[in-house]
């Protein structure tokens, strides 16, 4: 291990990230923070992962770099809309039936005030999965207004 002259920017760095590990072990050893396993485990994958950056950039179909907000907005509209879209030069055989889907007359009440809360508690404490998919955080930051 090479020495680290005092006052060099390695030197400084490497304090700097001392501290930082001793202010995280102090987070960690706090008795608030010891029952709340979401802050633990939020904070131990801080310490382990280290700063991760938000930044996104996407490849135009030509290949070109693109990371502007108005940029990426356009590429994604319209890698969307043409998906969503679909391509009007597939004939009918090759992609989707064209018949409806048939339910076959079943005939299903729709579920009350009371059925529906009791699924939102249970998504909300993830025991339950959602019939058509959706995250259990829409339901959770969606409230008592998704019930409306």
């Amino acid at each position: 291990i090479p020495r680290v002259e005092e006052g060099s920017k390695t030197h400084f760095q490497t304090q700097k990230r001392q501290a930082e590990m001793r202010e995280y072990e102090y987070e960690l050893d706090k008795p608030a923070d010891r029952d709340n396993a979401r802050k633990f485990n939020e904070k131990m994958r801080q310490l382990t992962e280290g700063f991760k950056t938000g930044a996104y950039s996407y490849r135009t179909p030509k290949g070109d770099l693109v990371t502007e907000a108005q940029s990426t907005l356009k590429l994604c509209r319209k890698h969307f809309c043409r998906l969503l879209n679909g391509s009007h030069s597939i004939t009918p055989g090759e992609g989707e039936p064209d018949s409806p889907i048939d339910d076959v007359g079943a005939d299903v009440p729709l579920p009350n005030h009371e059925k529906v809360r009791i699924a939102i508690t249970r998504l909300r404490n993830n025991k339950a999965l959602g019939a058509d998919a959706l995250p259990a955080e829409l339901f959770i930051h969606a409230g008592e207004e998704l019930i409306r």
